[in-house]
């Protein structure tokens, strides 16, 4: 005779398998933390700012089309 021992599911539904616990988006279409992107960007002059925000973008223009020309990207 045979016997199997079955584990309750996780409550926060990760599975576990050779790869370890998988995570899955919620049943509401929430994205989770790692597929949100982020506006933010960093200039050549060390700054961080919000590149969706024209007020706070416009000026490292220049610094980006610079970096851009020196390194070869086309955009």
């Amino acid at each position: 005779m045979r016997l199997t021992i079955q584990t309750p599911p996780s409550p926060n539904g990760a599975k576990t398998g050779t790869g370890g616990p998988r995570l899955r988006p919620s049943a509401r279409g929430e994205k989770l933390d790692t597929e949100i992107r982020s506006t933010l960007m960093r200039c050549g002059c060390r700054t961080t700012f919000d590149s969706w925000k024209p007020a706070e973008s416009y000026p490292h223009r220049a610094h980006i089309t610079a970096a851009q020309a020196a390194n070869g990207t086309r955009r």
